[in-house]
């Protein structure tokens, strides 16, 4: 009986034990998972204040700005406007007439049908790419003076604008290549070494015109004895037009070739005489006022 007893008493108190060791055990384990949770709310509230980062942007930034004023003292460049200098004394050089992409400064190099380039004028057809090089035909060279005729047909023009008796002093057609062409094809350096020569008006014999008063002028066209005097057969006073007068000229043309004027008077003084697409010189000429007719411009050049 007594042994039951202890046992009993044995067992309540282990039971009661138990119970004592529950109760601590777990509010110990609440308090250790409260604890933790206060911890991170702690931390974030005291890292809010770093609102010492935003001076750092507002500093950057504007500096910076105030740099790019500086970089704009590219006035340092405009110096750089003393080429034109250097320009001019490359148009003086450029402006001798050249053979094979080579100046030439003494006539003695140059000899009857070479060809030459000097000045410029539109002949490709391509106005956007500029003027091109206009070839001329050496026809004599005597002394420091070379004549020449442009290789090609470069214009269509009437003789003269209205139809009535007119020679070759007062016609349109040496006013403008006396004025436009002069001008446009020829820089005032080129100028310079295009000499002003008297020419005759020989009149037309075969008809009975007279002979007219002589003119003096820079750029000029061939009479009748000039092309039997410095070409040496007749082929060689044919002549093709440029791409630009295929392109937008009326040329009266056989096959590729065309006609071009001559400065004589035709059969009469509101005529004047051609050369015809086979080279022969055409004495009877046509009237004044023919658009389709062809200009081979002709100038005595000076390379002392």
């Amino acid at each position: 009986m007594k042994k039951t007893l202890t046992l009993i008493m044995a067992v309540l108190m282990l039971a009661t034990a138990t119970a004592c060791i529950k109760i601590v055990v777990d509010p110990g384990q609440f308090q250790t998972e409260n604890k933790p949770a206060e911890q991170p709310t702690a931390k974030v509230k005291y890292e809010e204040p770093k609102a010492a980062e935003e001076p750092k942007t507002a500093v950057t930034v504007k500096p910076t700005v105030t740099a790019k004023p500086a970089v704009t003292v590219k006035p340092v460049e405009q110096p750089a406007v003393t080429q034109p200098e250097d320009v001019s004394k490359t148009t003086v050089t450029n402006s001798y007439p050249r053979m094979n992409g080579e100046e030439i400064t003494d006539a003695n190099r140059l000899r009857k049908y070479d060809v030459v380039t000097f000045g410029v004028y539109e002949q490709d057809g391509n106005t956007s790419n500029g003027k091109e090089p206009i070839e001329w035909l050496v026809l004599k060279v005597s002394g420091t003076k070379v004549l020449m005729i442009t290789k090609k047909v470069i214009e269509n023009r009437p003789f003269h604008n209205k139809h009535k008796n007119i020679r070759w002093r007062e016609c349109d057609l040496r006013t403008w290549l006396n004025d436009n062409f002069l001008n446009t094809a020829f820089s005032k350096e080129e100028q310079k070494f295009i000499l002003e020569e008297t020419h005759r008006d020989i009149g037309n014999e075969f008809y009975g015109i007279d002979i007219g008063i002589d003119s003096k002028e820079r750029v000029f066209i061939l009479d009748s004895y000039d092309a039997g005097k410095f070409f040496d057969y007749k082929p060689d006073r044919i002549a093709e037009p440029t791409e630009y007068m295929k392109k937008v000229g009326k040329l009266n043309m056989i096959g590729d070739y065309c006609w071009w004027w001559l400065r004589n008077p035709g059969q009469s003084t509101d005529h004047a005489m051609l050369i015809n697409p086979h080279g022969a010189v055409f004495r009877e000429g046509d009237l004044v006022t023919m658009s389709d007719y062809g200009v081979r411009p002709a100038i005595w050049i000076d390379l002392p």
